[in-house]
């Protein structure tokens, strides 16, 4: 899903390097995706046959999109080696093909979540057969694919045969949390398919029975029986079990049908995109508009996966405050979730933000009109006054000057704001999100357990100082020399050990102190998959 124009001409230039070093491995792309790479660290031969089985790390791909990305690219092997564990990547349904949701009763989104049960039932099955421990796993992501893991964690396919032998989760720069971690935006996005694909719009009688029809669905799948159905039986809903044929009035007789003049825009959808080969479907999802706050195609909340105070609006407000929807002060109608269960390792990098930043500037945008969407995202009841807020401190000011921003003293100017905006969004986008998690894994603790027997928690922070420069032009090259993201990935994993040798997608030149920092990092690792 990468263009190469795209990288060569738009991307900053550490971007560029990373996104290049990654594109070889997104250049053979199927829909038949669900496959696993497992590294087995050599056995030491004083220790051959080892007594015991060895934890399992398993780590989920997802960098800064739900829309591209591989297991492939990301070289376990020092990992493996450093710590002695078995390792393993996947690769999982991604974009139109792994989170559209349609909400018809078939396409109802999350595929890649059940891309992820079904990785982590084979590892159960088959991973002692390569020396390692079903009952001692560890899931690990990385940003989108952290969100995706916290997701799973909380979800209901991580209840009973999903969870087991699950001990710790590991959230580097990403929780479910936060507000790119889902989507809700799944009628902009048939809206935009109906109109890729010349699908007329719904008169407004129509439109209407439309919505009941997707309420009425609740995102279970074909075939499911929702209790959630029972207040809309005074309603007219059209049914998918044979789509575009009848609907069914509960109004008068419940077992009355009567035909209908025409399919749901869901179900017209459905069926041309059935009809589409994969190119085509991937040609489909570039031409959908991009949000680079938010998230277009990714995973959605649906009661039949997710407990209720994650998806219940009414119940969040009542908890948080003002543009926190996740602040858990008062008590839980707590569910039993794995979540609550493992323990856990959050990690952020200290100007994570900068991600965001980047995506404004693929896409053209300019600080004025992406200042304000992001604050739409972070505040949703005082969105609009926030945004004008950001928009009068920082948008109009930035936009003014980036044709000529020559003077040195504009450019410090320029500088000092670019970094208070990287930090607005570092906070709101990662810091605040991490912070929230630990409180609700720390809320849902079962009161009865006894503090000794409690998960556990960590929180890291990483600031090490970026080894490449990122190059942000208004007029002028200024360089900041803080920690962006995928910085951090590159030493918990061990690319400093290697160099000036490369491990993929890492660069390759590292200083004295990188070693230094990367073995403590490991160490680190190390000991929480093994003791917690």
């Amino acid at each position: 899903m990468l263009d190469s124009q795209m990288i060569e001409q738009e991307c900053l230039s550490t971007e560029r390097d990373r996104l290049k070093r990654l594109k070889p491995f997104l250049n053979y792309q199927i829909e038949d995706c669900l496959t696993l790479n497992i590294y087995v660290p050599f056995p030491d031969r004083v220790n051959f046959a080892y007594e015991k089985k060895r934890p399992v790390i398993f780590f989920v791909h997802g960098g800064d999109s739900f829309e591209y990305g591989t297991g492939n690219a990301y070289d376990l092997s020092v990992l493996a080696s450093f710590s002695g564990f078995i390792c393993v990547t996947f690769n999982y349904r991604l974009g139109i093909l792994g989170f559209l949701a349609l909400r018809d009763g078939q396409i109802n989104g999350n595929f890649g979540l059940f891309d992820l049960q079904a990785a982590i039932l084979w590892i159960r099955t088959n991973i002692d057969r390569f020396g390692g421990d079903p009952d001692h796993i560890s899931l690990m992501g990385y940003g989108h694919g952290a969100a995706l893991v916290h997701l799973y964690s909380l979800s209901k396919l991580a209840q009973g045969p999903g969870g087991k032998g699950i001990k710790r989760l590991i959230l580097l720069n990403g929780s479910g949390l936060a507000p790119w971690a889902t989507s809700g935006l799944e009628q902009e996005i048939m809206q935009q398919l109906a109109k890729k694909l010349n699908i007329d719009e719904l008169k407004p009688s129509e439109k209407n029975t439309e919505e009941l029809s997707l309420n009425g669905t609740d995102q279970l799948p074909a075939g499911t029986v929702s209790e959630h159905r029972a207040p809309l039986k005074y309603l007219e809903l059209y049914t998918t079990a044979n789509p575009g044929t009848y609907t069914v009035n509960f109004n008068k007789t419940a077992n009355k049908t009567t035909p209908t003049s025409r399919p749901t825009i869901a179900q017209q959808i459905a069926q041309q995109l059935r009809t589409l080969s994969l190119d085509k479907l991937l040609e489909l999802q570039r031409n959908l508009s991009n949000h680079h706050c938010g998230t277009s195609l990714g995973p959605v909340f649906s009661r039949h996966l997710f407990p209720r105070f994650l998806i219940n609006k009414e119940l969040s407000s009542s908890l948080g405050h003002v543009g926190s929807p996740y602040s858990y002060d008062k008590p839980l109608p707590i569910t039993a979730t794995l979540f609550a269960k493992v323990d856990l390792l959050i990690g952020v990098v200290a100007n994570a933000g900068i991600q965001i930043y980047r995506k404004s500037q693929w896409y053209g945008s300019s600080l004025s009109k992406g200042l304000p969407e992001c604050a739409r995202h972070l505040y949703t009841s005082d969105g609009h006054t926030v945004s004008e807020l950001l928009q009068f401190f920082y948008g109009k000011k930035l936009d003014e000057r980036r044709p000529t921003a020559r003077a040195s003293h504009a450019t410090d100017v320029m500088d000092n704001q670019i970094k208070e905006i990287i930090s607005i969004l570092t906070d709101g986008f990662y810091l605040a999100p991490a912070f929230q998690t630990l409180q609700l894994h720390d809320t849902l603790q079962p009161l009865e357990r006894v503090r000794e027997q409690s998960a556990r928690r960590y929180m890291s922070i990483f600031d090490q100082p970026s080894e490449l420069r990122e190059h942000i032009d208004f007029g002028s090259v200024n360089k900041l020399q803080e920690p962006g993201a995928v910085d951090d990935l590159a030493y918990w994993f061990g690319a400093p050990l290697v160099s000036p040798n490369r491990l993929d997608p890492f660069g390759s030149n590292y200083p004295q102190e990188a070693i230094s920092l990367s073995r403590r990092l490991l160490s680190f690792l190390t000991n929480f998959v093994r003791n917690g």
